[in-house]
């Protein structure tokens, strides 16, 4: 009788289990495409009133390149167009 009910119980707990990770697989599968879908701007519709994208990029590109950064510098990293590159001939410029 007592090993009936564990059986029982142990039964019960392998369901549980398998269902527990089936409903964790589902769970990751809908979140990936819930972010998938947000990326590709699906997740909601396209309010008529809102400007696309690639206006509000050109407004924030044309705002950055208008406020004079520290130093004369333009650019995020602060090395003008050619990054990196303008660094390194400053740099063989003063070892020379």
């Amino acid at each position: 009788m007592l090993e009936e009910r564990l059986e029982q119980k142990l039964s019960t707990i392998v369901s549980l289990e398998n269902g527990l990770h089936a409903e964790l697989a589902r769970s990751q599968a809908l979140r990936q495409s819930i972010l998938k879908r947000a990326f590709s701007g699906r997740l909601v519709t396209q309010c008529p009133d809102d400007e696309p994208a690639s206006v509000l990029l050109g407004r924030i590109r044309a705002e950055r390149e208008s406020v004079p950064t520290k130093g004369g510098r333009n650019g995020r990293n602060g090395h003008g167009k050619n990054g990196s590159k303008d660094v390194q001939k400053n740099r063989k410029k003063q070892l020379a």
